[in-house]
């Protein structure tokens, strides 16, 4: 009985070391949506909350207005 108990604790260890490494992978290959919006020259009000990058894609996301893609410029 020592033994099975010894060899389950095993199996789900392994098991949830597993699951996790999967999941980690799932999330690096996360799509993400993009809606292409020219408005060249507009101008949005707002304060920037945080700046990030997914690839090649530059991000900023303003306060009351969401996500934008925008260059490196």
């Amino acid at each position: 009985m020592k033994r099975f108990i010894a060899i389950w604790i095993l199996l789900s260890a392994g098991l949830n070391i597993w699951q996790s490494i999967y999941i980690k992978k799932l999330e690096e290959k996360r799509p993400i949506v993009v809606y292409k919006a020219d408005n060249a020259g507009a101008e949005i009000f707002g304060k920037v909350v945080e700046k990030g990058r997914h690839g090649k894609l530059y991000t900023l996301t303003i306060r009351d207005y969401g996500v934008f893609v925008v260059t490196k410029d």
